[in-house]
């Protein structure tokens, strides 16, 4: 398996799911300590201004992370974006993610606008306060990568702006500085995975210059442990409903389609493709297989078709669980979208990234850990039947 940026192939086939398991609990623990205060003002915040529903404190420490990576990473690009560059990109953005007939020309445009309005460094020194965090919100605004991400530290302005400036300074500076803190614990911890991201970074992401995904594709290595932390602890937040779910659906992107003679045979079913398992050797064939025989559906997704529309199909229901298959950078993007729509649901990670969207001139097919989603599957079975034996005794007891 060739590693563009990322592989999750370790010495052991669950070795990068347990390293992320210690690397999220240390985490989780650490935050719980230094940021709690914070969080809980924040959370006081939202509820007496009703400003949405009240999230856990887990889902709080991964926004307060966020705010720090990006504000360490972004800050010096944000300070240049002004109010007109903001509206331009981003509704650029919002025309090519509603028309698919449009979407090459706007792509085309707003990479050729990109690197002039988004990427123009300040010279001058950014200190972290509450106004250069407004100007991040717009920054993120114009790029039409952080769609749901926004959302959440739109919430995190308001509370900022309400606040006094040397309060604001003060947390906001807690969350670079603790976002610090995870970008060294998560190089150590899980570095071994993400060891090419700066290769690609030098050597690759040159030829995506005046292209719409070059920020996407310029992602550093503190935004794949972000990831990988927030889907990490998304999926222990979601697992509980996800359980109680009577039936299993696998969603998997496209990009791990491997037929024979290199023409897919999957077939158009509604918003999604059904794998006619033209290929006894392609990922999706094997995976479909075997989810068969547990009773479990499975269907492909192209992931540049509008994600909200092909999710709405189960939104606010109790009954159907769905497992989805992303590539890491795609991962928090795509965990708040499943949440805000109720979906009960679980993700697991592509062991690599290969789309000739982004990532391979001519794609290289990807693949996923088959134990890792087999012990998703089956925790909600082992659910189930210790719920019925309990039931059982209770039967037996009355």
């Amino acid at each position: 398996m060739e590693s563009i940026t990322y592989s999750l192939k370790g010495r052991t086939n669950s070795e990068f799911y347990e390293q992320l398991a210690l690397f999220s609990d240390k985490i989780l623990t650490e935050a719980g300590i230094y940021l709690s205060s914070d969080i809980k003002s924040f959370s006081g915040f939202i509820e007496e201004n009703k400003l949405g529903s009240v999230h856990s404190m887990q889902e709080y420490i991964i926004e307060f992370i966020t705010i720090g990576i990006l504000l360490e990473k972004y800050s010096i690009y944000a300070t240049s974006t002004d109010i007109f560059s903001s509206s331009l990109l981003s509704t650029l953005s919002k025309i090519g993610k509603k028309s698919k007939y449009l979407k090459p020309i706007v792509n085309k445009l707003r990479g050729s606008l990109t690197g002039t309005l988004l990427f123009s460094r300040t010279l001058k020194p950014v200190s972290y306060t509450s106004a250069v965090f407004k100007k991040l919100i717009l920054w993120l605004n114009a790029t039409g990568e952080y769609t749901n991400e926004l959302e959440r530290l739109k919430k995190w302005n308001e509370f900022f702006k309400a606040l006094p400036e040397k309060e604001s300074e003060r947390i906001i500076g807690k969350a670079v500085a603790f976002a610090s803190y995870f970008e060294e614990q998560g190089e150590s911890s899980l570095g071994y995975y993400t060891h090419n991201v700066g290769n690609f970074i030098e050597n690759e992401l040159p030829n995506h210059k005046n292209k719409e995904d070059f920020l996407f594709c310029g992602r550093t290595e503190a935004e794949y442990f972000l990831n990988m932390f927030g889907a990490e602890v998304l999926n222990r937040q979601m697992c509980e409903g996800f359980e109680k779910t009577e039936n299993k659906v696998v969603l998997l992107p496209t990009c791990m389609s491997n037929p024979v003679d290199g023409s897919c045979k999957a077939e158009i079913k509604g918003l999604y493709l059904n794998c006619k398992s033209c290929s006894k050797n392609c990922e999706v064939n094997k995976i479909k297989y075997s989810n068969i025989k547990q009773g479990v559906e499975t269907y492909l997704f192209k992931h540049g078709s509008g994600m909200t529309e092909l999710l709405k199909v189960w939104a606010n229901q109790q009954k159907i669980g769905l497992v989805s298959a992303t590539c890491i950078l795609n991962l928090l993007e795509e965990r708040y979208e499943i949440q805000d729509l109720n979906i009960p649901s679980q993700c697991t990670f592509l062991d690599c990234c290969g789309c000739k969207n982004h990532w391979h001139k001519t794609g290289i097919p990807t693949s996923l850990n088959h134990e890792q989603l087999n012990i998703i599957l089956k925790q909600n079975k082992i659910s189930m039947v210790v719920k019925k034996e309990k039931k059982e005794l209770i039967k037996i007891a009355c």
